[in-house]
Order: structure tokens, then sequence, then C-alpha cells
């Protein structure tokens, strides 16, 4: 995963506009960052933890397998329901249409958002402050993460809109955080249905994350930006 210093921005990927040559382009530049192979998971202090329960063979399982993957983690942060979390990876990871946002079925032309879900019960109640503070111990400010916390399991489990929160990670935060205007655990809370155009947007570095944090509504929720 690189982050190049450029402050030449393009435009916004949007879920509603991207041409489909854009879309393929993200695919391929993902394809490109990831590793060949998932490393051996280790906790997010850097101590070798062993993996968490209940989480697929290969799969990265905390916050150093994720970015050695090239993903960004899905980290659960409640674990009182267990329907609701699994209705927020559903949504979080389900493929999108950048042409036609209301196409609940891409199929084959949808852009999977690179997200892995993370369930350690060591991380339960951890917020973006707390990852930042255990992510710089163990140099691990290398990207971005997702938590889904109480607010979301409820609101998972009430029906309605499903928010998340986006962590910054990255090595701006850590190294530049006067020139990107943010810190190490600066987060924001964003709808489910944002979730791929921010990811595809920060993994090329086509926005700053303050970017993002900056435009969510008076509720404090990012829904998108206005036209």
């Amino acid at each position: 995963m690189s982050y190049p210093r450029s402050r030449g921005r393009s435009r916004l990927v949007t879920v509603a506009g991207v041409v489909a040559s854009s879309a393929v382009a993200l695919v391929a530049m993902h394809l490109l960052n990831r590793a060949p192979e998932p490393p051996t998971a280790v906790d997010p202090s850097g101590e070798g933890g062993p993996a968490a329960a209940g989480q697929p063979s290969g799969e990265p399982t905390d916050l150093a397998g994720a970015f050695a993957a090239g993903v960004t983690p899905l980290i659960r942060t409640d674990f009182g329901d267990d329907a609701a979390w699994q209705q927020v990876v559903a949504q979080v990871t389900r493929p999108v249409d950048f042409e036609d946002p209301d196409n609940p079925d891409p199929g084959e032309d949808g852009y999977v958002p690179y997200i892995a879900p993370i369930e350690d019960r060591g991380l339960e109640g951890v917020t973006g402050a707390d990852l930042a503070e255990q992510a710089t111990a163990a140099s691990l400010m290398l990207g971005y993460a997702l938590l889904a916390d109480a607010r979301t399991m409820a609101e998972a489990g009430a029906g309605g809109e499903v928010t998340v929160v986006y962590v910054d990670l990255s090595p701006y935060a850590a190294e530049y955080a006067d020139e990107f205007d943010t810190f190490p655990g600066n987060s924001f809370r964003c709808v489910v249905t944002e979730v791929a155009s921010i990811e595809a947007n920060l993994s090329i570095d086509n926005m700053d994350f303050s970017e993002f944090a900056g435009g969510v509504d008076s509720d404090g929720v990012f829904r998108g930006f206005s036209d």
C-alpha cells in the first residue's frame, strides 16, 4: 500500500458518477498493491498474540494482517448481536455499481471494497484514539480502519440507516498532520453506502481523509458530498 505525497488531487471517485474505465483502474490498483499471501497474524500491540477465534484460516485477523494484505480492516467492537454484525459485514462489503448505485446486483462489474472483517474480543470497546495509540506503539500507522461499534450494531438491528466509524491510521496522520489537517485516530461516522467510494478514493490517494471528515452533516455523519 503506497501513499505518495502529491497534493495534486483528482476529482472525487463517486459511486454515482465514476466511468467504467476508472472502476477497472481502481480494481487493478488494488490487485497490484495487495500482498500475494496473507501474513501470519499478530495483534495490534505488535506482541504477536494469537489470531482471533472464529476467523477463517488465511484471512487477516488483526490490524497488522489487514494492512499487510492491502485491505481496510472492519473491526467489530461490540459483541452483543451476532446477527447485526453479519448484516454490517454484508452491507459494507457489498459490490457497488459505480455507474448505477441503485443497482442491487451489479454482478462481476461491481466494485468490491477491499474490506477485511476483524473479530477480536481484545478490541471490544476500542475507539479511534485507542486504535491509534496501539498502532503508533506497534509502528502500524499504515492505512485506515473501520469500527463497527455499539451504535452500528443497534442501527443494524433496527433495520434503518447503518453507520460505521472511519479512522485515520495513515502515515499522513502520523508524519504530516499539519499539512493534511488530520491526526492519528481522527475519526468520522459514515453511512455504509458511502464506504466503497471513500475506500476507493483513500486507497489510491485521490483525496485526503480530512476532506471526508470535513464533509459530515450537522449530526456528524458523512452521507456523501452535495452536488
